[in-house]
Order: structure tokens, then sequence, then C-alpha cells
């Protein structure tokens, strides 16, 4: 829970001009971060580009690339085969 609500922080732009919903899984060692973007008229928001990046439990970062695989709806994912927590920060460009 925590790490979703702290993806969900940082995902908000400056201005708070977009609404932006959060899930998080793991699955067979990998991490998803699925994001839905809606503006302010909760139209999808298309053509997003986001800088992103995770810390694993041994303390490497690595960078993450997030695409768009449907009208609002982008995809991260990550290597997670490693026990512990993982610290994601993603911010729209």
């Amino acid at each position: 829970r925590f790490f979703s609500q702290m993806v969900r922080w940082s995902m908000r732009p400056s201005g708070d001009t977009g609404k932006f919903n959060i899930t998080t899984e793991t699955k067979d060692g990998r991490g998803r971060i699925i994001i839905t973007a809606l503006d302010q008229d909760d139209s999808f928001m298309n053509f997003m580009q986001f800088n992103g990046n995770v810390v694993g439990p041994n303390f490497k970062s690595s960078e993450v690339t997030v695409n768009q695989v449907a009208p609002g709806r982008y995809i991260a994912e990550f290597n997670a085969t490693d026990s512990g927590n993982y610290f994601l920060t993603l911010a729209p460009i």
C-alpha cells in the first residue's frame, strides 16, 4: 500500500493538471506498474512520456521504460527477482 501511495504521489504533475491511477503487481520475478492517465475532463491523456527509475533491495538503480499500451494506459516493467523493497520514481515530461 505504501509503495502504491508513493508512486501515486510522485506521478502528480505540478499544477495538478492530470489524474493518475496507479496499480502495482509482481509476478514471475517482474514488477509491473500500470498507469491510467486522465485529464481534468476525464479524457484519456495520450502520447505522454515519462522519466522513470527503480532502486532495488541491493540499492542499485536502473532506468524504467514506460510504454503506452492503450488510450490513457501506460505500463512499466522492471526486474524484481530479489526479495525486499523497491523504490520507483516516475515523472511525466
